[in-house]
């Protein structure tokens, strides 16, 4: 079992997303991949057979697509994702995508990804699966127009760029490491919301210092949702505010009121915000007095 190497660094600050990208791809040491949101996956090969698919935590993956899956006639173990809950459209039409490797046998002997800088653990890894078939694919590189790529993988529903440094003993391949090398950048998303309800905190449990603040005299989180289908439902909880924004909305009338959530992304399904937030507006209000509630229609979102 392997703990894959991941991101240590991302990029938050949006309104100057252009110019860093620029800054990167201009330096000529930085490729940019395609950022997938399916599954983690160690894929085991051997001899073009895969004998086991393992999660992140080292447990069997039983994916059958994969399992019987025929690679080309390479021994080795491969790291990429699978499109379980993804909206990926690659993912969601082929079994996976490929981006490294752990151990693979190359020239006629095992060698380890730890040995070899992100240059040629890329160039290995294309070699060595030449002829691979369709169904799972290696994710796609690129040295330069890093912004379009990143623009055109939004434009897919994709989730954004992992920008990994290619070149020196600090790319070398290190277990269980978060890389400053591999730097993040995943897209945003607004949605325009109706509070619902509100959710209080539990004094009980709550330590003295965040009593003695009045704390507990405050909402927990705020309970919103958009019109589906006609019907106003309940899609997400939102418990990332400021103080001011939660002894705000503890004390101020705002059920049926419009309200921004900002977040990673929106499930397909349920209408959840992934790692939401509650917005501020440019003015410091919360409310949006622009809209009412029947303009939350699940489905309108901004790309940010």
């Amino acid at each position: 079992m392997s703990n894959y190497m991941g991101c240590g660094v991302q990029i938050i600050d949006k309104d100057n997303l252009e110019k860093k990208l620029l800054e990167l791809e201009k330096s000529g040491n930085y490729v940019a991949e395609e950022k997938l949101d399916g599954q983690w996956a160690e894929i085991w090969v051997q001899s073009g057979k895969v004998i086991k698919v393992l999660s992140r935590t080292g447990k069997p993956k039983p994916f059958e697509p994969l399992l019987n899956y025929k690679f080309p006639m390479v021994s080795g173990i491969f790291v990429g994702e699978i499109g379980y809950g993804s909206t990926n459209s690659k993912l969601r039409e082929n079994i996976a995508v490929l981006y490294d490797w752990i151990k693979v046998v190359y020239n006629g002997r095992m060698i380890k990804a730890s040995k070899f800088n992100n240059h040629t653990r890329r160039k290995i890894l294309k070699q060595v699966l030449v002829d691979l078939k369709p169904g799972i694919l290696i994710v796609e590189r690129t040295r330069r127009g890093f912004l379009a790529f990143y623009n055109r993988v939004l434009l897919n529903k994709g989730e954004g760029l992992i920008i990994k440094k290619e070149f020196g003993s600090d790319t070398v391949y290190k277990k269980g490491t978060r890389s400053p090398n591999w730097i993040k950048v995943k897209k945003g998303v607004e949605v325009d919301m109706v509070v619902m309800s509100l959710n209080w905190r539990d004094p009980k449990g709550m330590s003295k210092i965040t009593k003695n603040k009045g704390a507990d005299k405050y909402i927990k989180d705020i309970v919103c949702g958009q019109y589906y289908n006609g019907v106003l439902r309940k899609e997400t909880r939102v418990g990332s505010m400021t103080d001011y924004a939660r002894a705000w909305f503890s004390m101020s009338p705002c059920i049926g009121k419009v309200i921004t959530i900002r977040g990673f992304e929106q499930f397909p399904k349920t209408g959840a915000i992934r790692h939401c937030s509650l917005a501020i507006r440019d003015d410091g209000k919360f409310i949006r007095e622009d809209l009412t509630p029947k303009d939350c229609v699940f489905g309108k979102i901004k790309i940010i």
